[in-house]
């Protein structure tokens, strides 16, 4: 019983981490933004799938431990799939939205003020 429980920890750190990881990226993605870089928004896509990947598998495994030990998916379980399939469909439209962004600014567009007026 007492491995279930540490494995169950376990699965909740690593929940932790991929948010961690998700908020220091959406920091890099912030500053990618806002100075029109496109080298900085390949690796937040990148960095952004392997976290939606690896809190997929932790809470699979939170989950699948817990139904082992309660002999079924208790509303916890119901909730976290809920809460996690809802972040995820919003994560793909994110990650849809900037990589058009990144084709737009490879394309040349840009929302910055130009300080040359023509007559």
């Amino acid at each position: 019983m007492a491995d279930v429980y540490w494995g169950v920890q376990a699965s909740y750190a690593a929940i932790m981490m991929a948010e961690l990881t998700s908020l220091c990226l959406s920091t890099t993605l912030l500053i990618a933004i806002y100075q029109e870089n496109c080298s900085l928004m390949v690796p937040w896509v990148l960095g952004f799938i392997g976290s939606i990947s690896l809190e997929a598998l932790a809470i699979v495994y939170s989950n699948v431990l817990r139904d082992h030990i309660n002999q079924g998916f208790d509303q916890l379980c119901h909730f976290e799939i809920g809460v996690f399939l809802s972040k995820t469909f919003i994560n793909i439209l994110v990650i849809g939205a900037v990589v058009r962004l990144y084709r737009q600014l490879k394309d040349g567009a840009t929302w910055r003020v130009s300080d040359i007026y023509e007559l």
